[in-house]
């Protein structure tokens, strides 16, 4: 992602849109925890990978899955 930064300029509604793209992934595909640059990033990361989990709790829910605690992003969004 921070070697688009590098080749061209992305203004920051574009930037933080693929960038919330790019890193939801790895939480799509079972990943406890993701690297995701400058702290100043989690603004909008944060939101996005709570986003991610909470709609892959929303299907395990389809499934009889239910999350531990009520802390759960899934609680907070839907």
């Amino acid at each position: 992602m921070y070697m688009w930064l590098r080749k061209k300029k992305l203004e920051s509604p574009l930037f933080e849109a693929c960038g919330a793209n790019i890193l939801s992934l790895p939480i799509m595909m079972g990943a406890n925890f993701i690297i995701y640059g400058p702290i100043k990033n989690a603004s909008w990361v944060y939101p996005a990978c709570a986003t991610i989990n909470a709609m892959i709790a929303y299907y395990a829910r389809t499934l009889g899955i239910t999350p531990k605690t009520k802390n759960h992003p899934l609680y907070k969004i839907f």
